[in-house]
């Protein structure tokens, strides 16, 4: 992932469905902004989050 232009492999366990001939994926992974260089102003740091939760989701269908 790259974000504030600070590049990171990230690994992740997930889940792949098979359902009526689609295939959907789904994982999560936490995030630490200071692994990216994000500073949090001292003056909101006691109101933000230490992590940032993103959740990923995929729904893929045959081409045509």
């Amino acid at each position: 992932i790259t974000m504030h232009v600070v590049a990171r492999t990230i690994t992740s366990n997930g889940t792949i469905l098979i359902s009526r001939g689609k295939i959907s994926g789904g994982s999560s992974i936490v995030l630490l902004p200071e692994d990216f260089n994000i500073k949090i102003p001292g003056l909101v740091a006691d109101k933000i989050s230490k992590e940032v939760k993103v959740i990923i989701q995929c729904f893929y269908e045959p081409r045509n």
